[in-house]
């Protein structure tokens, strides 16, 4: 009899260990299973001789070898998105003062645009264990907490892409330093009172307000919960770049245009790498401007021979 109940209970305590790792806050997979981080591009709806859904999507994560087109549709809650998200929906994190969240957007959902903030979106979710981070570029997303997954017209016509990433709590620290040089327009989170003193900035910018920045420009390496390395690069509103790196003609131009200069938003001096970027085209100018960036930027290809990629 006392074996049969040691039996039980070793089984009750394995299965209760088990809840407990699954129900950590993380990334999801097309499966609904905790993945250290995943990618997603969205179609666009309108492609070279076809005409799409405009929420088919093609999805790589960290244990998976290549590029693969979902199964699932991205208005749905299943999915990688869905299933990451619903922890906040479904589980309610947002009633929670054991869990950290906020939703940024600066095309928020309902709400009407208001200029000076940064031109970003994404999702954060954690405690005090670990949670992750959605940077995304899908307007009027993610739908408030109380309305749970909803995915916007407005994100179909154009492709999306989507970075998930898990982190352990002491890197939310630094990510909430990052956040206070692209100020984001937080509509709805929530910073418990517990949290206050490790996430000050956060907390700022959850009440709208600028918090002070120690300059205007920031770089941070982060390392999801597996250890892989990633680099976050920010900068302030105030970040004034040289023109060293463009010709008389280009600098002028770039004067009378409200995009940044190439070198501001290019790391590869930083990585002291190449890399390979897509060749975008906008008031006559191109990224073909920083060629005097000393790791070169090599042009694959070009956007308008490849559908409408972003809002």
């Amino acid at each position: 009899m006392a074996t049969r109940f040691s039996l039980c209970l070793h089984i009750i305590i394995t299965s209760l260990c088990s809840t407990v790792y699954s129900s950590d806050i993380s990334c999801r997979n097309e499966d609904g299973e905790p993945v250290d981080w995943f990618i997603i591009y969205k179609l666009p709806k309108y492609k070279i001789g076809e005409v799409g859904s405009g929420v088919d999507y093609m999805y790589l994560d960290s244990s998976a070898g290549s590029w693969q087109m979902s199964k699932f549709m991205v208005n749905t809650s299943q999915g990688a998105i869905g299933s990451t998200l619903n922890q906040l929906y479904t589980g309610k994190a947002y009633k929670s003062n054991s869990s950290v969240y906020g939703l940024y957007n600066d095309a928020p959902p309902i709400l009407d645009y208001i200029q000076g903030y940064g031109h970003t979106k994404g999702l954060l979710l954690f405690d005090r264990s670990q949670g992750f981070w959605l940077s995304h570029t899908i307007p009027h997303f993610p739908s408030f907490p109380e309305r749970g997954y909803l995915y916007p017209s407005s994100g179909k016509v154009n492709g999306q892409t989507a970075l998930c990433v898990t982190y352990q709590y002491e890197q939310f620290l630094r990510i909430a330093k990052q956040m206070a040089y692209i100020y984001p327009r937080f509509y709805n989170c929530s910073v418990p009172a517990a949290f206050l003193v490790d996430l000050p900035q956060l907390a700022q910018l959850c009440e709208g307000t600028k918090p002070t920045l120690a300059s205007d420009k920031r770089v941070e390496q982060l390392f999801s919960t597996q250890g892989d390395k990633f680099v976050s690069f920010v900068k302030s509103e105030h970040f004034v770049d040289g023109a060293d790196t463009l010709s008389s003609q280009d600098s002028e131009a770039y004067e009378h245009t409200p995009y940044p200069r190439p070198s501001e938003v290019l790391p590869a001096p930083k990585l002291m790498q190449c890399l390979l970027v897509t060749l975008v085209t906008f008031y006559g100018l191109s990224v073909d401007s920083c060629r005097a960036v000393i790791f070169p930027i090599l042009i694959v290809s070009f956007v308008e021979k490849m559908g409408h990629f972003y809002n």
